[in-house]
């Protein structure tokens, strides 16, 4: 997967979470003694950051 760097803005951000959430999950599964979440933690989490 290729990293790619995008700039949201704040009323765009919501639309960005789920995959967001995905990416998160996806990069801390190599670590679950350090976090196991579900995709619906995952975006309540990021949903704070729309704020």
């Amino acid at each position: 997967m290729a990293l790619r760097i995008q700039t949201v803005e704040k009323n765009e951000f919501e639309t960005v979470i789920p995959k967001l959430a995905a990416l998160r999950i996806n990069v801390f599964s190599d670590w679950p003694y350090v976090y196991e979440g579900s995709m619906a933690y995952a975006e309540r989490y990021l949903t704070a950051y729309a704020g």
